[in-house]
């Protein structure tokens, strides 16, 4: 009876550290795809260069750079064959009003 108790919990044992190694294998990221993948799948190369001009320098909410990130953004999703609007508001903080713009994609 002994010997049927080591054999079960060997079986559990390698069933589990199975089971550990397919979960980490199925939840692993993809492999990235070059630049010249086709525009209906993802490529981080591609992305990364939208990071890379959204990113050149800060842009703080109200700035001439905000409006260059929002004015560069608008223009891809159109690119894109997108309808991007901007929606303006006016927002009260701490009893001051302030003018805000945001954007929505239809």
């Amino acid at each position: 009876m002994r010997h049927r108790n080591y054999a079960i919990a060997t079986f559990l044992l390698l069933a589990l550290t199975g089971f550990a190694l397919l979960s980490i294998y199925l939840v692993r990221a993809p492999e990235a795809l070059p630049a010249n993948a086709p525009a209906t799948d993802f490529s981080a190369i591609r992305a990364m260069a939208h990071v890379q001009q959204i990113a050149k320098q800060p842009h703080a909410m109200g700035t001439a750079a905000h409006a260059q990130v929002r004015n560069y953004l608008l223009s891809q999703m159109k690119k894109l064959g997108l309808a991007p609007e901007i929606q303006e508001t006016i927002v009260v903080n701490e009893g001051q009003m302030q003018h805000r713009q945001g954007m929505y994609i239809i």
